[in-house]
């Protein structure tokens, strides 16, 4: 399950190593791997995408995230968006923002679906739009915490951006690979680091990451960091 601006780039990259080009699933995102054949998928020895927990579990019992700080992943993910080219969603939204706070204001559907609580609802079911919309009511906040806190317990490993090292050993340990590093990929060098963000920034990213920091502490825990 690659959640966004999570490492999830290099993580693909260095696992795909382990497998044959033609093992490696090429679809990133769910819509793409939702509309796939049985026989097809069938034929992908590794499949990493942007997928929630529901389709990731209907796929297979050998699923596997890294989680990050989400104040962390937020400011990421601004800085990633300004650097990149695209005439629509996540990217046009943070070039035409004055600034990160303003950003942080904006309620467009590419914002929330990325970022708000998105860690949380993607483990707990997914975090894509029309899946929230269905959803909407389902669930009182803490209900979907503790949902998507019993879902990444049944994950086969969790890691955590902070050690990725911890996460490879694991990896290579559950599913017998011999991932040696895992190299950097999508890194904004330039970007500040989330100690340099003013305390009335990180407020304002609180409010969109509050059910996300409880999972983080939760995965912390689970993936012994």
């Amino acid at each position: 399950m690659h959640i966004g601006k999570t490492a999830g780039t290099a993580v693909r990259q260095s696992i795909a190593s382990q497998f044959t080009p033609d093992a490696v699933c090429p679809y990133y995102f769910h819509r793409q791997i939702e509309s796939m054949p049985d026989e097809e998928l069938e034929k992908y020895g590794f499949i990493s995408a942007h997928i929630g927990y529901d389709l990731a579990k209907s796929l297979s019992d050998n699923v596997f995230t890294v989680l990050r700080n989400p104040f962390d992943r937020v400011v990421s993910l601004y800085y990633y968006w300004r650097s990149v080219e695209g005439d629509r969603g996540g990217p046009v939204i943070a070039k035409e923002s004055r600034n990160f706070e303003e950003f942080l204001e904006v309620k467009k559907a590419p914002v929330i679906v990325d970022i708000f609580n998105a860690q949380t609802w993607q483990l707990a079911h997914g975090h894509e739009g029309y899946t929230r919309k269905k959803l909407r009511g389902a669930y009182t906040e803490d209900q979907l915490l503790q949902k998507a806190k019993e879902n990444l317990e049944q994950l086969s490993v969790v890691g955590v951006q902070d050690n990725l090292g911890l996460f490879l050993q694991r990896i290579n340990q559950k599913f017998g690979w011999n991932v040696n590093e895992i190299l950097e990929s999508n890194r904004n060098k330039e970007r500040p680091k989330i100690d340099d963000v003013p305390v009335r920034t990180k407020r304002k990213i609180y409010d969109l990451v509050y059910l996300d920091l409880e999972l983080y502490f939760f995965a912390q825990k689970l993936a012994d960091y």
